[in-house]
């Protein structure tokens, strides 16, 4: 019977296959990411978010990203510790496999996953049981049926989740109240928020990623 062993994976090997993006400095070179230091947020949403800065990844089509530091590692293989499938009357939670499922951890420590084949953000507590299930907001009378994307949450467990056909971002508390949509951003697909709490939004038509304040500072 064939048998299979890993071998030690070279980092900077494999981020030259797959690609990286570089960390966001203070720089003034002419091909350098310039951006100035931020306040501490307040916590409370902006009425106009604002774009920050938007960066250039050389890619083509982009669907996901996530913050890389000198703490977190690539590994491969995975043990698997719990599987959520069904409610509590035993009816499916998600779409089928043949669709893409975004999935984030809440601060509160709810599961959040953004399934675009069921056009749902579908939250479960840390045991599996179904919190709620989120269909979308109309932005306007003509808006195109709710297409999750992506998702992230931030460290007031307020949930945020791209919706690629009205490209906008969805804005819910934790317990899946809509409070405020972040509009005109074009094809949004993976996002995530970085300690400051802005967020991170690929691009997947472009190969770019917009970052966008959407928290006011401390005054």
């Amino acid at each position: 019977m064939p048998t299979f062993c890993s071998k030690p994976i070279n980092g900077e090997h494999f981020h030259e296959m797959i690609g990286t993006l570089k960390p966001f400095v203070l720089t003034s070179h002419e091909n350098g990411y310039k951006m100035k230091s931020q306040e501490v947020s307040s916590g409370e949403l902006l009425d106009i978010p604002e774009t920050v800065s938007i960066v250039k990844t050389g890619y083509r089509h982009i669907r996901s990203i996530s913050l890389y530091s000198e703490e977190n590692i690539w590994t491969s293989g995975y043990i698997e510790k719990q599987t959520i499938q069904f409610d509590d009357k035993g009816k499916p939670l998600y779409s089928g496999n043949s669709a893409t499922k975004h999935i984030a951890e809440n601060k509160n420590h709810d599961i959040c996953v953004a399934d675009c084949g069921a056009s749902t953000v579908v939250v479960v507590d840390l045991n599996g049981k179904l919190r709620f299930i989120y269909s979308g907001y109309a932005l306007e009378s003509n808006t195109n049926h709710f297409l999750p994307s992506g998702i992230a949450t931030d460290s007031q467990s307020r949930i945020l989740t791209a919706d690629s056909n009205n490209h906008c971002i969805h804005i819910l508390d934790k317990d899946g109240l809509f409070l405020h949509f972040i509009k005109n951003i074009k094809s949004p697909h993976g996002l995530c928020v970085d300690k400051l709490d802005q967020i991170y939004v690929a691009n997947y038509l472009t190969g770019t990623v917009k970052i966008v304040k959407y928290l006011k500072d401390i005054t």
